[in-house]
């Protein structure tokens, strides 16, 4: 407009929509429940990854307090709970692997369920370093509700060895012996 009491009046509306470029997090706990004959040195080595494919997010040991706060009040049978684990993108795909979880002396079943869901899992590793790791899995992206990944580990002793049995022997000795006479006298 010319006229200086009816200027043109231009409005403009700019409506915004956020767009993230990162992903929501993902939030996964491990429990484990431990039940048969065996010792918190047997367990020693047993630990877990929480995989992307094949890079490492998590890593933890059952019995370290950081890895696993929650663990049983006496001895090794019981349940344990990992620290609560964060991931980087909830719609990935996420796997987790178990490792020497097997002892000598000992057969153990494994089963697994993610979110209340059983799973199969897929053996590998080598004879001396075994590992077995779940069917992939997406994260929840819910910090409060966690996908639960929960293993069961049922170790029932098989060994070789046999009992171990326990004799006394005595000897009654009589009649005219003397000590030097009894000197050579052995048992095998």
């Amino acid at each position: 407009s010319t006229d200086a009491d009816k200027p043109t009046v231009v409005a403009y509306t700019n409506d915004y929509t956020k767009t993230s470029t990162q992903p929501d997090k993902g939030y996964i706990q491990i429990t484990k429940t431990i039940s048969g004959d065996v010792t918190t040195e047997d367990l020693s080595g047993l630990t877990f990854r929480v995989l992307d494919g094949t890079t490492e997010i998590w890593s933890g040991a059952l019995g370290s307090a950081t890895d696993f706060p929650t663990s049983p009040s006496s001895g090794t049978k019981g349940d344990y709970t990992s620290a609560k684990i964060t991931v980087p993108d909830a719609s990935k795909t996420y796997t987790v692997e178990e490792s020497l979880y097997t002892l000598d002396g000992f057969t153990v079943n494994v089963s697994y369920k993610v979110d209340g869901t059983n799973g199969t899992l897929t053996p590998g590793g080598t004879t001396t370093a075994p590992t077995q790791t779940t069917e992939g899995f997406t994260a929840s992206t819910d910090a409060d509700k966690p996908t639960v990944v929960a293993y069961t580990n049922d170790y029932t002793k098989t060994s070789t060895q046999p009992d171990k049995g326990y004799i006394q022997i005595t000897k009654t000795i009589s009649g005219d012996v003397t000590n030097e006479d009894l000197s050579g006298l052995t048992f095998r």
